[in-house]
Formats: structure tokens, C-alpha cells, sequence
């Protein structure tokens, strides 16, 4: 999907990669060979829970920030390092799913009110609702119809008032 989302992604954009520490060097170099992507930098998640696992469990994750072209940041005040809020699992959280602060700090750091916002794996629909909250527009892609289902609910809960 990096080749397509960096021909359709407007020059000056930024795409975030949720990975861990076994792709984080594959998908770089894939970047290198198969897009225009630059690198910018390598984020580390510290979650607030640990991870399933054997031996040692994992308690962060990694973001690589791609580019293309010049990215212009509203801050620079951003660490390499940040805390997401620990997620109680239930039903209707994604396995995955990342946490809407985090979130919505990556998006309002890289773009401004009325922008286009996509998520190709929109599970249920965590970024929808930081982007619903920080009025940028969104779109949300996700092939399992039960995640579909709980990402417009949580959609239509969200206030349109930012506090």
C-alpha cells in the first residue's frame, strides 16, 4: 500500500506507520527502494499496559514518520518519545487499537482544521474521532464490517465542540 499512498498523498504530506522493532527496518528500507517516501524520524509509543508474549512482553510501539517532499509542522515542541493512555478492553475496542490523545496530538502537530485525513486500517475508528474532534475531515477504511459498525457509532457519539 506505501507506493499508492505515496502517489495519491499531496507533496508536502505526511503519512504515520504503526509498526514494531522486527518491521520498523524493512519498511524503512522498502521506502528507500519502492516510493519517494523520506524517513523523518522514528517514533517510540510507551503504552500504559503490556503486551502479549513470550519471555519478554512488549510495552511500546514504533511510528515511523514518512514524507514526501517538505513536511511543514504547526509545533516543535513534539518528543520522539510519547506515553498513550492505556486502553480498557472490551468488546467493542480493536485488539490494536491506538489511543485518541495520541492520536490526536500526531494530527494536530501535522495538519490543520478542514484537511484531509485518511486511515487505511480505520479499525474502530480511533483516528475518525481524534479528526472528528479536531475538525479535519476523514476518511476511514476497514474490510471487517463488525469494526465498521463500531467505528460510525463511536463517530456519531463524538461532541463537535473541541472542549
Amino acid at each position: 500500500i506505501l507506493p499508492i499512498l505515496y502517489d495519491k498523498l499531496r507533496t508536502g504530506g505526511v503519512c504515520y506507520i504503526f509498526t514494531n522493532w522486527k518491521f520498523s527496518g524493512l519498511i524503512s528500507q522498502f521506502c528507500a527502494k519502492e516510493t519517494g517516501f523520506n524517513v523523518r524520524m522514528q517514533l517510540v509509543v510507551v503504552k500504559n499496559n503490556f503486551g502479549m508474549g513470550y519471555g519478554f512482553r512488549n510495552q511500546y510501539e514504533l511510528i515511523l514518520v514518512l514524507e514526501k517532499g517538505k513536511h511543514k509542522y504547526n509545533r516543535n515542541d513534539v518528543s520522539n518519545v510519547q506515553k498513550m493512555e492505556n486502553i480498557l478492553h472490551d468488546a467493542n475496542t480493536h485488539p490494536h487499537e491506538k489511543g485518541v490523545g495520541l492520536l490526536k496530538l500526531l494530527i494536530e502537530h501535522s495538519s490543520k482544521e478542514g484537511d484531509l485525513v485518511l486511515d487505511c486500517f480505520a479499525g474502530s475508528g480511533s483516528t475518525l474521532v481524534a479528526c472528528k474532534q479536531l475538525k479535519r475531515n476523514f476518511i476511514g477504511i476497514e474490510i471487517d464490517e463488525h469494526w465498521c459498525k463500531i467505528a460510525q457509532d463511536r463517530i456519531k457519539n463524538v461532541s463537535n465542540t473541541l472542549f
